[in-house]
């Protein structure tokens, strides 16, 4: 692949980007890439953790010089005979180091330094939350060794999500179509003065997001409406969801 874009009108940069297949039992895997500056990705695999492990690979390790984070060098760990892909650790590849793990039965994820944060899925104890489906994350921990904060989630019918509680008690909520899951409203905890700023979201027929966001003021938190406005420039009143 290759890809170029012009800096002022008459310097062209361009990179090429090789990508190199290989095969893995009878699968073909992406084994490598290429770019123009000499660097290059590297991509190991491992059996599929499901018996009788024949089936698509697994990444076992990644060696991308063009991660954007600290992990360029990453290896993956997964729990024999789970869900297929399912998650156990992330190691350091050179020398296996622990970056971090994850115990399904108690959903709780302990980092490399041992420090832990737990997540608890399919209810709630926060008046006016609402958990619709026992796989929903309801909350998660933070990682600190003792006073934990919490922070609570909440979704509405559609299983959108609609609050989020933070661990200092600070709620914000959304309000989103019900067809399509656009946002339409989000509301911010009040500012210290007790004043807030709650931006809403408009969308064409096309189910784009028109220009903005607008704006509420604190006075004006009701029911609201959107107009549509189609190609032509007409509109009408209509709800935030395509017909």
């Amino acid at each position: 692949m290759q890809a170029g874009y012009t800096i002022g009108s008459t310097t062209t940069l361009t990179q090429i980007v090789d990508y190199v297949y290989t095969t893995y039992g009878s699968y073909t895997v992406l084994g490598r890439v290429d770019y123009s500056d000499g660097t290059s990705a590297a991509y190991s695999y491992q059996n599929s953790n499901v018996s009788p492990y024949t089936g698509f690979p697994l990444i076992q390790a990644c060696n991308d010089v063009r991660y954007p984070g600290p992990m360029k060098l990453i290896a993956y760990d997964f729990v024999p005979n789970g869900f297929y892909g399912q998650f156990s650790a992330e190691r350091h590849w050179v020398n296996s180091t622990v970056v971090v793990s994850y115990n399904l039965a108690t959903h709780t994820e302990t980092r490399g330094d041992g420090k832990t944060r737990t997540f608890t899925y399919g209810a709630t104890n926060q008046s006016g939350f609402t958990i619709p489906l026992s796989y929903f994350l309801a909350s998660y921990t933070d990682f600190k060794t003792t006073g934990k904060a919490v922070t609570y989630l909440s979704y509405d019918a559609n299983g959108y999500l609609n609050m989020v509680k933070d661990g200092n008690g600070n709620v914000t909520s959304f309000t989103r179509a019900a067809k399509t899951g656009n946002l339409l409203t989000l509301t911010h905890p009040p500012d210290t003065q007790g004043d807030f700023h709650d931006p809403e979201f408009l969308y064409g027929s096309d189910d784009c997001l028109l220009p903005g966001p607008r704006h509420r003021r604190a006075e004006s938190h009701d029911l609201f409406s959107s107009r549509r406005v189609d190609h032509d420039g007409s509109s009408d009143r209509l709800p935030r969801w395509r017909d």
